[in-house]
Formats: structure tokens, C-alpha cells, sequence
């Protein structure tokens, strides 16, 4: 007989100052993770292919279900876009070496492969008049299925980035441009992610819904968004959650719940707990926290 894991997701639980806490910390956006059991029957699973996993206590296999390649879909997206926030956090605060450029094109492009390969046509050109920048380029479906390409931009050399909209045109010469400056988000990342929630009917109209029913374009394990060298990576910290409070100043989360993990008989295995902090909108300037911190 086969296990199953069931996650529902609850209002934030109480954590403890000592309980150690998983900080993914991007400028001014702190985003905490913690798991209340750090040993636990879940550690007994190990995938071992593509079709199944193994519990190591019980020695059984269990076979991985074929009819949720929708649901796995699901899950593939929005743990890049969880990786896709944290990236922009980090290298992305809206200061004038910034920009935020929109592609498009003027004729039918259902190609994803060709899409890529018109990108990297462009920023060739394009990073032979700015040698010094770098980019997180999002690729994404319209409605109709044709292709767009949003990219950030950043000078690194510079504290004053500007770009002409019309060389941009002229350097990608396959249909629209946007060039936009920054400044109009507290927290980047949120902002740029593509959402993949699931939206319910009577939301169709929202821009979340349009944006996560796309998912359907997209190659089963496809990255939509790349970047080049010069962009920093989140690296995951470890640290109480009695510092993550001496880091936000003791500030509630903008945004937190938990995820509850049970067996299929209702017993709890484990409890997640997501929170975030914005460090802008509770006016308090990001400063010295690595006394507090040990990366992992």
C-alpha cells in the first residue's frame, strides 16, 4: 500500500526564538523559512528515477502518480519563480544604472528555440555598446501563445544607465520596445515574477489567472527566465529565529503562512512556515546583519 502526503496551507504559526530558521535576505526584502521538525519521517524518501521513490525505513516503492504532469508542471514553475524573486531582489533595488526593457514582435512567434536564439542575437549587440551590464531576461507567453521577452537591466560600473528607446529598436529590429525606468515597486521581485497560482473561475479577468493559465506554453521543465554571469546568486542562511527578528527590527512579515504536512490518516509529519519582510515599507534602512548570520 502506497503513502501519501497531504499539505494544507494555515495562518502563520508562533515560531520560537530558538528555533533555527532558513533567511534568503535580497537589499531590503528578508524572506524566512522554518521547518518545526528538522529530522523527520520525510527525510526517509529518496527518489531513486524518474517513475518512483524508495522509503528508506520500509524499504517500499512508490511510484510516482502519471496522471499529475499538470500538478508537477504546476510546482516546476513556481519554485523557479520563487528562485526568479529572490534573484531580482537581490541584484535589483531601482537606483538609475536600472532599466526594464520589454521586446516583442510583429509577426507570429510560437517558437520558444527561436525566441532564445533572437535574445541572444540582441544582448550580443546590445553588450558590445554596454560592455558593463548585466540582465535577468523572463521569457514569456501572450494569451495567443506568440512569445515576449521582458528584461532587467543594470550597469555595474555606473550609477547613471541611459538607454534610447529608438537604438533599442533599432538593435532588436523585430517589432516593439518599452525602455522604463525602475522606481515604481517596493519589492522588485513580486513585481517581475511571473504568478502561477491557481485563480478561481470567477477571477478569470485578472491578470493572474491570464498570467498562469500560460503555463500550458511552456516545455515540461523549461526555465523561462536565464541570466548572465555578472548577477549574484541568494545563498540561504542559517540562523535563530530570535536573529531574524534583530534583523527586521522585531516588524511583523508583510506576507506569511504555514504549510501544514500530514499523512493521509490526518497525522501531522511536519509544519513549514513562510514569512516575509520588507524592510522599506517599515521605514528601517537595511544595515550590519552579518554578526547574526552563518551561511549554510
Amino acid at each position: 500500500m502506497s503513502e501519501k502526503i497531504k499539505i494544507r496551507k494555515e495562518q502563520a504559526h508562533y515560531i520560537p526564538n530558538d528555533k533555527l530558521t532558513k533567511v534568503y535576505i535580497g537589499n531590503h526584502i528578508v524572506e524566512a523559512i522554518t521547518i518545526q521538525n528538522a529530522s523527520n519521517t520525510i527525510h526517509n524518501y529518496k527518489k531513486i528515477s524518474k517513475d518512483g521513490c524508495i522509503n528508506q525505513s520500509t524499504g517500499e516503492y512508490i511510484t510516482f502518480s502519471k496522471n499529475k504532469d499538470k500538478k508537477h508542471s504546476q510546482n516546476h514553475f513556481k519554485n523557479s519563480v520563487k528562485v526568479l524573486r529572490r534573484i531580482i531582489n537581490l541584484n535589483f533595488t531601482g537606483n538609475n544604472s536600472e532599466k526594464f526593457i520589454t521586446l516583442t514582435y510583429d509577426r507570429e512567434m510560437t517558437d520558444y528555440k527561436q525566441a532564445n536564439k533572437d535574445f541572444n542575437k540582441f544582448w550580443s549587440l546590445f553588450k558590445y555598446r554596454y560592455p558593463n551590464c548585466e540582465y535577468i531576461r523572463i521569457l514569456e507567453p501572450q494569451e495567443n501563445g506568440n512569445w515576449h521577452l521582458h528584461i532587467l537591466i543594470k550597469d555595474i560600473q555606473t550609477r547613471n544607465l541611459y538607454i534610447s528607446q529608438e537604438e533599442i529598436k533599432s538593435i532588436w529590429g523585430k517589432g516593439g520596445v518599452w525602455v522604463e525606468n525602475l522606481p515604481f515597486a517596493d519589492n522588485f521581485g513580486a513585481y517581475f515574477s511571473v504568478q502561477f497560482s491557481t485563480i478561481k473561475k470567477d477571477d478569470e479577468t485578472s491578470k493572474a489567472f491570464q498570467k498562469g493559465s500560460r503555463i500550458k506554453f511552456y516545455p515540461p521543465n523549461f526555465k523561462f527566465y536565464t541570466c548572465s554571469k555578472g548577477i549574484k546568486k541568494p545563498e540561504a542562511i542559517i540562523m535563530s529565529h530570535g536573529d531574524v527578528k534583530k534583523i527586521v527590527h522585531n516588524h511583523s512579515p508583510c506576507y506569511a503562512y504555514s504549510n501544514v504536512i500530514t499523512t493521509n490518516d490526518d497525522v501531522t509529519v511536519n509544519t513549514i512556515t513562510y514569512e516575509q519582510y520588507n524592510l522599506k515599507r517599515n521605514n528601517y534602512i537595511n544595515g550590519k546583519y552579518n554578526s547574526y548570520v552563518k551561511k549554510v
